[in-house]
Protein backbone atom coordinates (compact mmCIF):
# COMPACT_ATOMS: atom_id res chain seq x y z
CA UNK A 1 0.00 0.00 0.00
CA UNK A 2 1.03 3.49 -0.64
CA UNK A 3 1.97 5.59 2.35
CA UNK A 4 2.77 8.36 0.54
CA UNK A 5 -0.04 9.08 -2.15
CA UNK A 6 1.49 12.45 -3.76
CA UNK A 7 2.91 13.80 -6.53
CA UNK A 8 6.47 14.27 -7.49
CA UNK A 9 6.24 18.23 -6.98
CA UNK A 10 4.41 18.00 -4.12
CA UNK A 11 7.11 15.63 -2.40
CA UNK A 12 10.11 17.97 -3.66
CA UNK A 13 8.21 20.81 -1.86
CA UNK A 14 7.52 19.11 1.54
CA UNK A 15 11.35 17.75 1.39
CA UNK A 16 12.47 20.92 0.50
CA UNK A 17 10.23 22.68 3.97
CA UNK A 18 11.93 19.95 5.61
CA UNK A 19 15.18 19.45 4.57
CA UNK A 20 15.81 23.22 3.48
CA UNK A 21 19.43 23.48 2.85
CA UNK A 22 20.85 20.44 5.07
CA UNK A 23 20.07 17.58 3.00
CA UNK A 24 21.76 15.08 6.00
CA UNK A 25 18.99 16.10 8.73
CA UNK A 26 17.52 12.72 10.62
CA UNK A 27 13.98 14.38 9.36
CA UNK A 28 15.14 14.51 5.67
CA UNK A 29 16.96 11.44 5.72
CA UNK A 30 13.51 9.63 6.93
CA UNK A 31 11.11 11.37 4.61
CA UNK A 32 13.58 10.11 1.54
CA UNK A 33 13.54 6.26 3.17
CA UNK A 34 9.76 6.59 3.44
CA UNK A 35 9.29 7.84 0.14
CA UNK A 36 11.66 5.60 -1.84
CA UNK A 37 10.82 2.11 -0.26
CA UNK A 38 6.81 3.08 -0.06
CA UNK A 39 5.96 4.84 -2.85
CA UNK A 40 7.37 3.39 -5.79
CA UNK A 41 7.89 -0.98 -4.85
CA UNK A 42 5.63 -3.04 -3.27
CA UNK A 43 2.44 -4.69 -2.53
CA UNK A 44 -0.95 -2.50 -2.95
CA UNK A 45 -3.37 -4.01 -0.56
CA UNK A 46 -6.65 -2.53 -2.59
CA UNK A 47 -9.84 -1.68 -0.71
CA UNK A 48 -13.35 -2.18 -2.51
CA UNK A 49 -14.05 1.24 -4.11
CA UNK A 50 -11.50 4.17 -5.81
CA UNK A 51 -8.15 3.42 -5.01
CA UNK A 52 -6.05 6.39 -6.12
CA UNK A 53 -2.13 5.10 -7.09
CA UNK A 54 0.22 6.16 -9.25
CA UNK A 55 0.28 3.30 -11.45
CA UNK A 56 3.47 4.64 -14.13
CA UNK A 57 5.33 6.70 -11.52
CA UNK A 58 4.61 9.94 -13.43
CA UNK A 59 3.80 11.77 -10.03
CA UNK A 60 -0.18 11.82 -11.03
CA UNK A 61 -2.66 9.40 -9.43
CA UNK A 62 -4.08 7.03 -11.50
CA UNK A 63 -7.51 4.51 -10.43
CA UNK A 64 -7.65 1.01 -9.34
CA UNK A 65 -11.25 0.53 -8.92
CA UNK A 66 -12.06 -2.86 -6.88
CA UNK A 67 -15.97 -3.95 -6.78
CA UNK A 68 -17.65 -6.65 -5.47
CA UNK A 69 -20.30 -8.33 -7.51
CA UNK A 70 -22.27 -10.31 -4.87
CA UNK A 71 -24.91 -12.76 -6.00
CA UNK A 72 -26.48 -14.31 -2.75
CA UNK A 73 -24.73 -17.48 -3.57
CA UNK A 74 -21.32 -19.05 -3.12
CA UNK A 75 -20.19 -17.58 -6.77
CA UNK A 76 -19.79 -13.77 -6.08
CA UNK A 77 -16.07 -12.36 -7.13
CA UNK A 78 -14.22 -9.56 -7.48
CA UNK A 79 -13.81 -7.29 -10.50
CA UNK A 80 -10.93 -4.73 -11.26
CA UNK A 81 -10.65 -2.28 -13.59
CA UNK A 82 -7.75 -0.17 -14.30
CA UNK A 83 -7.30 3.76 -15.46
CA UNK A 84 -3.94 5.46 -15.88
CA UNK A 85 -4.25 9.67 -16.19
CA UNK A 86 -3.65 10.72 -19.71
CA UNK A 87 -3.96 14.57 -19.29
CA UNK A 88 -7.64 15.49 -18.93
CA UNK A 89 -9.41 12.05 -19.63
CA UNK A 90 -8.91 8.50 -18.13
CA UNK A 91 -7.47 5.42 -20.47
CA UNK A 92 -8.55 2.33 -19.33
CA UNK A 93 -5.70 -0.15 -19.19
CA UNK A 94 -6.19 -3.83 -20.14
CA UNK A 95 -4.96 -6.88 -18.93
CA UNK A 96 -3.35 -8.00 -22.00
CA UNK A 97 -3.00 -5.94 -25.47
CA UNK A 98 -6.47 -5.73 -25.87
CA UNK A 99 -8.49 -8.96 -23.85
CA UNK A 100 -9.40 -7.94 -20.47
CA UNK A 101 -10.84 -4.41 -19.92
CA UNK A 102 -12.39 -5.55 -16.82
CA UNK A 103 -10.64 -8.88 -15.20
CA UNK A 104 -12.27 -10.50 -12.20
CA UNK A 105 -11.55 -13.35 -9.70
CA UNK A 106 -13.46 -16.67 -9.86
CA UNK A 107 -14.77 -18.38 -6.67
CA UNK A 108 -16.95 -21.07 -5.68
CA UNK A 109 -18.06 -22.20 -1.68
CA UNK A 110 -14.93 -24.27 -1.78
CA UNK A 111 -11.78 -22.51 -3.52
CA UNK A 112 -10.81 -19.84 -5.65
CA UNK A 113 -9.98 -20.92 -8.79
CA UNK A 114 -8.44 -17.54 -9.78
CA UNK A 115 -7.23 -14.43 -8.19
CA UNK A 116 -5.28 -11.26 -8.30
CA UNK A 117 -2.32 -9.40 -6.93
CA UNK A 118 -1.37 -5.86 -7.79
CA UNK A 119 2.15 -4.37 -6.14
CA UNK A 120 4.44 -1.94 -7.88
CA UNK A 121 8.26 -2.92 -9.48
CA UNK A 122 11.29 -1.07 -8.05
CA UNK A 123 10.42 1.85 -10.83
CA UNK A 124 7.12 2.38 -9.68
CA UNK A 125 5.51 0.61 -12.84
CA UNK A 126 2.04 -1.18 -11.92
CA UNK A 127 2.65 -5.09 -11.94
CA UNK A 128 -0.23 -7.77 -11.38
CA UNK A 129 0.33 -11.15 -11.17
CA UNK A 130 -2.77 -13.49 -12.16
CA UNK A 131 -3.06 -17.52 -10.34
CA UNK A 132 -5.38 -19.07 -12.05
CA UNK A 133 -5.90 -22.97 -12.30
CA UNK A 134 -8.26 -25.52 -13.66
CA UNK A 135 -11.84 -25.70 -12.84
CA UNK A 136 -11.60 -29.73 -13.39
CA UNK A 137 -14.23 -31.64 -12.23
CA UNK A 138 -15.54 -28.98 -9.84
CA UNK A 139 -14.20 -26.29 -7.82
CA UNK A 140 -13.53 -28.88 -4.88
CA UNK A 141 -10.75 -29.81 -7.38
CA UNK A 142 -7.01 -29.57 -6.67
CA UNK A 143 -4.92 -28.48 -10.11
CA UNK A 144 -1.28 -27.10 -10.92
CA UNK A 145 -2.15 -23.06 -10.49
CA UNK A 146 -0.66 -20.87 -13.82
CA UNK A 147 1.11 -17.70 -12.31
CA UNK A 148 1.06 -15.03 -15.05
CA UNK A 149 2.64 -11.59 -14.48
CA UNK A 150 1.88 -8.79 -16.21
CA UNK A 151 3.78 -5.36 -16.40
CA UNK A 152 1.91 -1.90 -17.29
CA UNK A 153 4.15 -0.86 -20.13
CA UNK A 154 3.51 2.13 -23.19
CA UNK A 155 2.99 1.64 -26.48
CA UNK A 156 5.41 3.68 -28.12
CA UNK A 157 5.10 2.98 -31.23
CA UNK A 158 1.05 3.28 -31.47
CA UNK A 159 -1.24 0.83 -33.77
CA UNK A 160 -4.71 2.26 -34.53
CA UNK A 161 -7.01 -0.10 -32.48
CA UNK A 162 -4.53 -0.95 -30.11
CA UNK A 163 -4.50 0.43 -26.47
CA UNK A 164 -1.54 2.97 -25.82
CA UNK A 165 -1.36 1.46 -22.63
CA UNK A 166 -1.74 -1.91 -21.36
CA UNK A 167 -0.82 -4.92 -18.80
CA UNK A 168 1.61 -6.78 -21.02
CA UNK A 169 2.64 -10.24 -20.00
CA UNK A 170 5.72 -10.59 -19.27
CA UNK A 171 6.64 -14.09 -16.90
CA UNK A 172 4.49 -17.32 -17.14
CA UNK A 173 5.07 -20.32 -15.03
CA UNK A 174 3.22 -23.53 -13.09
CA UNK A 175 3.14 -24.16 -9.71
CA UNK A 176 5.14 -27.63 -8.69
CA UNK A 177 2.33 -28.71 -6.57
CA UNK A 178 -1.56 -28.65 -6.96
CA UNK A 179 -3.79 -26.44 -5.23
CA UNK A 180 -7.80 -25.98 -4.64
CA UNK A 181 -7.71 -22.72 -3.37
CA UNK A 182 -4.75 -20.12 -5.69
CA UNK A 183 -4.86 -17.71 -2.74
CA UNK A 184 -2.80 -20.43 -0.90
CA UNK A 185 0.01 -20.19 -3.23
CA UNK A 186 -0.49 -16.73 -3.30
CA UNK A 187 0.42 -15.99 0.44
Amino acid sequence: MELLPISKRLYGLITYAICGLNKLSAGCVLLVWLHSSSAFAGNLDLHYGVNHIDINADGVMDVILKVRWENGNAHSFDKYMVALSYGNIFLEVPLGDSAKYEFRNEEGADCIVEDYSFRKDDKGWLVVTEYRREFGKGYADVQKVEITTYKLVEETDPIPGFPLYFLKPVHKQVAKKKYCDVRELMR
